[in-house]
């Protein structure tokens, strides 16, 4: 391949990779992977191969950890100035499902709050109660 053929290939995947990292991937549902009986091969047929794998210790016990992130640079964020990104976790004792998280930044089914209105919910109050 000739030089300046070569650095143009660097050049474009260089920028795609700078534009979303991960592989995209839709939130699981309450209904879907349920704890205590989905197995890790089910997660993996349902999600594909994860961004990253480990492990954990909680309570003194060791757990396996597979993680999905995807994000998007450009894309609408629930914070102004933050790249949108999302991620999915999830905890296996002996290869079945103990745990489960999502996070996203993503405008569109964002999981951030505001930590002042947090801070005005009051015990036996109605939500209808609480300023916007």
């Amino acid at each position: 391949m000739k030089p300046l053929k070569i650095l143009m290939v660097v050049s474009i995947a260089a920028f795609l990779s700078a534009c979303a990292a991960g592989v995209n991937f839709v939130k699981v549902s309450q209904h879907q992977l349920i704890l205590d009986q989905t197995t890790k091969d089910q997660v993996i047929m349902s999600m594909g191969k994860p961004n990253g794998k480990g492990t954990t210790t909680f309570n003194g016990i060791e757990l396996e950890v597979l993680n999905y992130a995807y994000a998007r640079v450009g894309a609408s964020s629930a914070l102004p100035g933050v790249t949108p990104a999302r991620s999915q976790g999830f905890l296996f004792q002996d290869g079945i499902l103990g745990g489960k998280e999502f996070t996203s930044f993503f405008k569109e089914g964002s999981t951030y709050f505001d930590i002042e209105n947090a801070k005005q919910i009051v015990k036996g109050q109605s939500k209808e109660r609480l300023s916007p």
